[in-house]
């Protein structure tokens, strides 16, 4: 492989886990958004959102552990 395909393939790997952690940040904003007020209309919301959460922070802690 030239390094020129190589040095391609780095890029866009690197691009891709940025693209992963902007993902995943703007989940967490958009859930700490949604908590602060508006968006959530009843308490069936509030327990979809934290469910999600918890499943977040399940998925972060599986990581960690690998």
């Amino acid at each position: 492989m030239s390094e020129a395909v190589q040095s391609m393939e780095q890029q866009l790997l690197e691009k891709s886990n940025s693209l992963m952690e902007l993902e995943q940040k703007y989940k967490v904003m958009k859930m700490a958004k949604s908590l602060e007020g508006g968006e959530v209309d009843n308490n069936k919301d509030l327990k979809f959102k934290d469910k999600q959460m918890v499943r977040e922070i399940d998925k972060c802690i599986a990581l960690l552990n690998k």
